[in-house]
């Protein structure tokens, strides 16, 4: 397939998968909004805008240096050195967003006193919050890993179709049962 082709399939997918995430995430806040009110919105908001923050953390930059690095290298050449860069990205990415979710769950009640006054559920929300951070943080440089060897298609799938298509439906089950 020549580059041009290449590009202009890789990047309809990215398009399409990034047309359908933000569709189904704003679909997914309205209903929420809807659904629980403006007061568990901002909840849900605060513990979300808490955990994104601490995933950049966590992350440490490591996707975009796994995506640099596994894409400058040759993938039938270069296989030990690209099954190192990986294996040491995850095991740093794991060892920095179980730090961060220990420290998130230890202190939540301290950040919830000290700079929120909103309902105690805010802390069991923060809580649940803390504990995907390193399933997200994982998921999130698998995503960028495959991006390297140049297949944005898994990338896009991951994080643009299947997350917002289970947190909709997940939400929509949990709203109706």
């Amino acid at each position: 397939m020549n580059i041009a082709k290449k590009v202009a399939k890789e990047s309809s997918i990215t398009f399409t998968g990034l047309l359908y995430g933000n569709l189904n995430r704003y679909l997914y806040t309205a209903l929420l909004a809807r659904w629980v009110g403006p007061e568990f919105l901002g909840i849900y908001s605060i513990a979300n805008s808490i955990m994104l923050i601490s995933e950049v953390f966590a992350k440490m930059g490591l996707e975009t240096g796994i995506m640099r690095f596994v894409s400058r290298l040759n993938p039938k050449v270069d296989k030990e050195k690209i099954n190192l860069l990986i294996s040491s990205a995850f095991k740093m990415t794991a060892i920095f967003s179980l730090a961060i979710m220990i420290v998130l769950i230890i202190s939540s009640g301290t950040i919830i006193d000290n700079y929120f006054s909103a309902q105690p559920i805010l802390k069991s929300v923060l809580i649940i919050f803390a504990i995907a951070i390193p399933f997200n943080s994982l998921t999130i440089i698998s995503a960028f890993a495959t991006q390297g060897f140049k297949r944005l298609k898994y990338k896009t799938i991951v994080t643009q179709f299947l997350n917002p298509t289970v947190l909709l439906l997940t939400m929509t089950l949990c709203y109706w049962f």
